[in-house]
């Protein structure tokens, strides 16, 4: 089965800023899988990430912990930092095991 990428704007009977809401979060993670499939082709590729990846996702729980003991303690910046969303990352490149991604030039990643 192969999954297109969403461009469309807006879906007739949705608010827009909805539509616009779920589109940031659509095409930055089609586009991020796509990637990563296309990296996973390299010969060395697969080894790096089987290093960084949960070393990555170490520090990223790590920064968020900081961030959010840093919240609830007052500390005002902290209130304006981003927190990474580690689950949803874990989620989408989960989910799209398996499955064909077309881009919108045609370019298909398995």
């Amino acid at each position: 089965m192969r999954r297109k990428f969403h461009f469309s704007l807006w879906t007739p009977g949705r608010p827009i800023d909805e539509s616009l809401r779920e589109l940031d979060r659509q095409v930055p993670s089609q586009f991020a899988v796509l990637a990563w499939r296309s990296l996973n082709r390299l010969p060395l590729f697969p080894r790096v990430a089987q290093i960084a990846v949960p070393t990555a996702a170490f520090w990223s729980e790590k920064y968020n912990q900081v961030v959010g003991s840093a919240a609830e303690r007052g500390c005002t910046v902290a209130l304006y930092l981003p927190l990474i969303p580690v689950a949803q990352i874990a989620m989408v490149f989960d989910g799209s095991a398996g499955k064909s991604i077309v881009s919108a030039n045609g370019v298909v990643a398995h």
